[in-house]
């Protein structure tokens, strides 16, 4: 490959690198944010999770107990907890491939960790337990679970999923690959 593309290559590998690393942490406080100062994220920089400021906007937030809103705060960061492991799983991808690494199965791997953590990140269904967590305390007949699927879901799903194919594609490309260098 000629050396300005591989400069270019290795200089765009890098930025992706630490976008994923800021996109990790941007989405860790954003929730946190948005569950302890709600009008300042929805009002102010119009930014909001669409289930937590969909479940939200049904209650008032003044009136949750501190180990109520820890709750929530807890509830809603497990889905995101995958979506952060394919974040991390890109970080190592890009870090890889500015290291000039593509070919080999070690940096084909982080391609799938980051399809399955976008599938679990969409079906994980946190819905119904946050619901239930922030209304079980309330009177009987008040209380309610809520549970929806939306078309992002299946548009997330369906992108995971063409990469982890891509990356079982490319696990055959690096077997090629390998025989390719062991005839040399």
């Amino acid at each position: 490959m000629h050396t300005s593309k591989l400069t270019r290559m290795t200089t765009l590998s890098l930025v992706m690198s630490k976008l994923s690393l800021l996109i990790i942490i941007a989405v860790m406080v954003a929730n946190v944010l948005s569950w302890l100062e709600p009008k300042l994220i929805l009002e102010k920089y119009g930014l909001e999770f669409a289930l937590t400021g969909r479940i939200l906007s049904h209650f008032d937030r003044d009136t949750f107990s501190a180990w109520k809103l820890m709750g929530g705060i807890l509830i809603s960061t497990i889905p995101l907890l995958s979506l952060v492991g394919s974040f991390w799983a890109f970080y190592r991808l890009f870090g890889n491939y500015r290291k000039g690494d593509y070919f080999s199965k070690g940096t084909v791997k982080y391609l799938e960790y980051a399809g399955w953590g976008v599938v679990l990140w969409s079906i994980i269904l946190y819905e119904p337990l946050l619901t239930l967590w922030l209304t079980m305390s309330a009177p009987v007949g008040e209380r309610f679970f809520s549970f929806s699927l939306t078309s992002s879901h299946f548009v997330a799903i369906f992108i995971s999923v063409c990469l982890t194919i891509i990356s079982r594609i490319l696990y055959q490309a690096c077997d090629i690959y390998e025989e390719n260098q062991s005839i040399l």
